[in-house]
């Protein structure tokens, strides 16, 4: 009982908070422009002019497509990468490119010159001329592996080039499907479509869609809540009958944590009905069976041990060092997490990221490769948001005894009770 009506308590508090409306305008207006309304995916049909293009998983396709990358990086010595999102030129030394040469001319079969002049001759044939006048080049280079080449052999060289640009190009393992793509045809759309109506249920796809929007800002906006959660006390000089309380540190702290955590999570499931009732609008028009409870299933799973893990840092950094230096930490973390999963926009790859990307709707077949790698990732994050409380409450305790209070001690000696 003592616990529930402390965390009732802190209920109200938050919503006499400013920064609790401040928190809920921040999501609302970054989901309102950035998502706003869902565009409904509609059953292709044939004889269109374009269906759009795929990753393409073809071996001989991949090689000959990141082949040709390589080659158009080397022969403008323009090599980039982007380790986390943003792309960094690298200038390589004499020796490294001499290296790279050798690597190319080992994949190819060709020298330089013989590859000069067939790039040239590529992209002579395939730059146009617009209405405007002005030239461009349309498709991608592509060079084809030798004989007897590999892929195994090649993903080792690819691995190679990647280490000399210092990691984060397109020649990384993970990578290299990303460099071919090729034109989806009907049938490749309507086997999208169609998981996207049976195995996705409709609103699965536009679930995940609604969470990757979602899982950028909450990766940033519940630290404000916690730092600001967690300096309350000091700022009204309300410490030291804080510390004294008859209920226990992890009572106290964890109802704070779970109630913050609740008020955060209520208008993220509230704002998912705006795209839910579009989609069922849709839905039920087409007689289409679609799962009414996968926008609240998708946000419980994949956003709330996002809101969980960086409350948890925010209050214990705030409790440890009464500070706002987790706010800092955060914005670090969530730049990092941010930028660094940007090549796998469309899902897939998921590894330990705090901000796993799924920006697109059809994306079932790469969500379903590796939601295993997902849950994972997921249930990582949620146990250690646990051992981030549990430190909290440990801090705490420390406190109410008298110690680790960096900006002035808590006397453990006084006897006063308080009630709240």
């Amino acid at each position: 009982m003592r616990f529930m009506s402390l965390w009732i308590h802190e209920c109200r508090q938050t919503l006499k908070s400013l920064i609790f409306y401040f928190y809920v305008a921040f999501v609302a207006i970054f989901f309102l422009t950035n998502m706003g309304s869902v565009n409904i995916r509609k059953e292709p049909v044939p004889g269109q002019e374009s269906y759009g293009t795929k990753q393409s998983d073809d071996p001989s396709k991949v090689m000959s497509c990141t082949l040709g990358l390589l080659e158009e990086a080397y022969y403008h010595d323009n090599f980039q990468t982007r380790p986390v999102g943003f792309t960094k030129h690298v200038q390589l030394s004499n020796e490294e490119k001499a290296e790279i040469n050798q690597i190319l001319e080992d994949m190819t079969g060709m020298d330089e010159t013989q590859r000069q002049n067939n790039y040239e001759k590529q992209v002579q044939e395939n730059t146009i001329q617009l209405d405007n006048g002005a030239y461009t080049q349309v498709g991608v280079t592509e060079l084809e592996p030798a004989s007897g080449v590999s892929y195994e052999q090649f993903v080792e060289n690819m691995e190679r080039v990647d280490l000399i640009l210092g990691g984060g190009s397109s020649y990384a393992e993970k990578r290299l499907s990303s460099n071919a793509s090729v034109d989806m045809t009907y049938e490749d759309a309507l086997e999208q479509y169609q998981n996207l109506v049976e195995k996705d249920r409709f609103t699965g796809g536009y679930a995940r869609l609604f969470c990757d929007y979602m899982g950028i800002v909450l990766g940033i906006a519940p630290i404000f809540m916690a730092v600001t959660r967690g300096l309350r006390d000091r700022r009204s000089q309300m410490q030291d009958v804080v510390y004294i309380r008859s209920v226990s540190s992890a009572t106290l702290i964890l109802s704070r944590y779970l109630a913050m955590v609740f008020m955060m999570v209520l208008p993220v499931i509230l704002l998912s009905f705006l795209p839910l009732t579009q989609c069922l609008l849709y839905t039920s028009g087409a007689g289409i069976s679609a799962d009414v409870l996968a926008f609240l299933k998708y946000s419980l799973w994949m956003l709330v041990p996002e809101i969980l893990v960086v409350s948890a840092v925010g209050m214990m950094l705030t409790e440890f060092t009464q500070t706002a230096l987790a706010i800092a930490v955060q914005v670090f973390w969530w730049f990092l997490s941010l930028f660094s999963g940007v090549s796998d926009i469309y899902g897939g790859n998921y590894g330990w990221n705090l901000i796993p990307r799924n920006n697109s709707v059809l994306n079932y077949q790469k969500y379903a490769e590796d939601l295993n790698q997902l849950v994972t990732n997921r249930i990582f994050y949620t146990f250690l948001a646990l051992a981030f409380v549990i430190l909290t409450v440990l801090i705490y305790e420390r406190k109410r005894k008298g110690g680790l209070d960096i900006r002035g001690k808590i006397h453990a000696n006084r006897k006063i009770q308080s009630k709240i």
